[in-house]
This record gives C-alpha cells, sequence and structure tokens, in this order.
C-alpha cells in the first residue's frame, strides 16, 4: 500500500474499528496506556488520541466552510465586469 492511501484511511472511524491495525500496531498498543492526571481521568492514550482526531476532522471542515465563504465572497465581489 502507497502512503498516499495509507494518509486517506487515515480517519477516526478506521482507526476505531481496527483497519489499521496491520498498518500501524503500535498504535493500538496505546490502548494499553492509561493517563490519569488533572486532564485525563483513566483515559487511554488511544481514546484520547480519537478525541483528538475528532476535534481536528471538525476544525478542518470548518476552516473549509469558511475559506469557501470567503472565496465567494471575494468574487461575487469582483465579477468578470468588475475585472475589465
Amino acid at each position: 500500500m502507497k502512503k498516499r492511501d495509507i494518509l486517506l484511511l487515515l480517519d477516526r472511524n478506521n482507526i476505531k474499528s481496527g483497519k489499521l491495525a496491520d498498518i500501524i500496531p503500535e498504535f493500538y498498543e496505546l490502548k494499553k496506556v492509561v493517563e490519569n492526571n488533572d486532564w485525563h481521568n483513566k483515559e487511554t492514550v488511544f481514546n484520547h488520541t480519537l478525541s483528538v482526531l475528532d476535534n481536528l476532522e471538525k476544525i478542518i471542515r470548518n476552516s473549509k466552510k469558511k475559506i469557501r465563504q470567503a472565496l465567494n465572497k471575494t468574487v461575487g465581489k469582483n465579477t468578470k465586469k468588475n475585472l475589465n
């Protein structure tokens, strides 16, 4: 499998389902590591990482939406008629 193909598989659902266990077995070892401090009350590093990925996906989705809105606004202001 090519690196590019692996990157396309890296999402929360594929990781949680275990689809990537053969590709990144070390990641699944994180299920055995438990964080216990003020921020992580007996949460596994595996689950914490899934939460981080979930939040990252939301940030990326929102960023794409904001970029599209900004581009649409800019293009709307600068129609072909205005550019001539």
